[in-house]
């Protein structure tokens, strides 16, 4: 497994190869947005897709940007479970998808909800500026779809423009804080709901509320 120290784990599976320019991304969250959120999760048996995710990542592939993972884990933190569980569960959401390279890559980190100035941990930015730095990514084009509020001001902070709030996950319960703290932020039901077209749109911007 490829780690940059004990809390924080990477994985590519773009080209090493970056682009001579900067591209826009289409960040997720995992757990809530890909995946049935669960708690702590660690029993691959127990990774279920959400209902369209498989087909809207085949379709998200047609336009042609690096897709990126960012979760945090603090299960591992709270010694709950392990990078061997978190691996295997990583594995089986891979198998469930069906493709080749949903990802451009994947960033984890197993940062304790105590340690609140972890740079990978969200709504800390350090993900998605290691993403941005590792594959030459525009992060003022780009877009961030998650389920939390952590997940969009992390984006924020990184300098995201562009947000997507789905209702999976603890995404229902969070609505009313996302209303009121992100304003600009698209709101669907799920992952499999974007609109493509407008989506394209979107990673196609230099800026913009």
């Amino acid at each position: 497994m490829p780690f940059l120290d004990e809390s924080r784990w990477f994985e590519s599976y773009a080209e090493l190869a970056q682009p001579s320019a900067k591209t826009p991304a289409l960040f997720l969250d995992r757990d809530g947005v890909v995946i049935v959120e669960k708690h702590y999760l660690r029993d691959p048996e127990q990774v279920e897709l959400y209902p369209g995710v498989s087909e809207m990542l085949k379709s998200l592939h047609e336009l042609k940007v690096p897709i990126v993972l960012v979760t945090n884990q603090s299960g591992i933190g709270q010694q709950l479970f392990g990078w061997p569980e978190y691996d295997l569960v990583h594995r089986r959401m891979l198998s469930l998808l069906k493709m080749d390279r949903p990802f451009a890559a994947a960033y984890a980190n197993a940062y304790h909800p105590a340690d609140t100035e972890a740079s990978w941990r969200k709504p800390n930015p350090g993900m998605i500026l290691q993403a941005a730095a590792d594959l030459n990514i525009c992060l003022e084009s780009s877009v961030m779809v998650g389920d939390k509020c952590v997940d969009l001001e992390a984006a924020t902070r990184a300098g995201v423009k562009q947000l997507i709030h789905v209702k999976t996950g603890h995404g229902a319960g969070e609505r009313q804080d996302v209303l009121r703290n992100f304003p600009q932020a698209g709101l669907i039901d799920s992952l499999a709901k974007l609109n493509l077209d407008l989506l394209r749109r979107q990673l196609s911007r230099t800026g913009g509320p």
